[in-house]
């Protein structure tokens, strides 16, 4: 049966599938190739049971991140690949803030009482969704991360000791269940630098400040990097550049599943 995998030095090292032909099929470089053979999953399949993959996807407001998660997972699902996504959870739970106690924006609700409340509750729904995808599917994409949770909540909620202590409790509790439960907290964090400035950003939700945007990515990867091995850097804003160099590091991950 055919192994699909990347051309890196790994896979060819471990690869042991072949085709009728008794050569690898590797991806190519253009994009196009992406739909031309069959995953993975037509010859082997990943069981559930702490075999799944989650990827988070992180950095940049406005860097794109949506975009390149929303096309990921179509590409995936086109070869056959079971794909959840986490969509980005905070706008969710503003909707909830807003009717609940009448913000009008974001930008109102962090300079209020509520900003611990608020970031608590994003980083419940965040894990909770996590969770529940990969209790359903084999591969989950992530449009944000618990990293980037912890980051806006050390901005805006630092004057409150207390309040971080209960925080950095609960976020501590979290992995560690993660850990137990999976043997991970994610197999690899993506982090996406900021959009050219000329792209216009902002929402009500994304910052057009460069340099703040600039902050956001160095510190997140910072917090990543304690706990997850696997980080890629994404500095192009070409969205098929990222699509190249992500998708090969989802086979990576797949394969390197199957031969343990």
């Amino acid at each position: 049966m055919p192994c699909l995998v990347d051309a890196s030095e790994w896979c060819m090292k471990h690869c042991r599938g072949k085709n009728k032909d008794d050569e690898c099929i590797l991806y190519l470089e253009n994009p196009e190739e992406f739909n031309k053979h069959e995953p993975i999953w037509k010859s082997w399949e990943i069981k559930r049971e702490g075999g799944n993959i989650i990827i988070g996807f992180d950095g940049a407001s406005g860097g794109g991140k949506t975009t390149l998660v929303n096309k990921l997972a179509e590409i995936l699902e086109r070869e056959g690949y079971d794909v959840g996504v986490v969509q980005e959870v905070v706008r969710g739970v503003f909707r909830e803030f807003k009717k609940r106690y009448g913000f009008n924006n974001l930008t109102e609700l962090r300079a209020s009482s509520r900003i611990v409340e608020f970031q608590q509750k994003c980083l419940f729904e965040q894990y909770l969704q996590e969770e529940l995808m990969m209790d359903e599917h084999d591969i989950v994409l992530s449009d944000r991360t618990l990293f980037g949770n912890e980051f806006f909540t050390l901005l805006y909620c630092n004057r409150d000791s207390r309040a971080l202590n209960e925080y950095f409790s609960k976020l501590e509790e979290y992995m560690k269940v993660r850990k137990l439960t999976y043997g991970k907290i994610y197999d690899a964090v993506v982090i996406v630098h900021p959009l050219p400035p000329e792209i216009n950003v902002d929402d009500g939700f994304r910052s057009q400040d460069l340099h703040y945007r600039e902050v956001q990515t160095f510190a997140i990867k910072q917090l990543a990097k304690a706990y997850v091995d696997r980080i890629i850097e994404l500095k192009t804003a070409d969205l098929w550049e990222r699509i190249n160099l992500v998708k090969p590091l989802v086979d990576y991950l797949v394969v390197e599943q199957l031969i343990h």
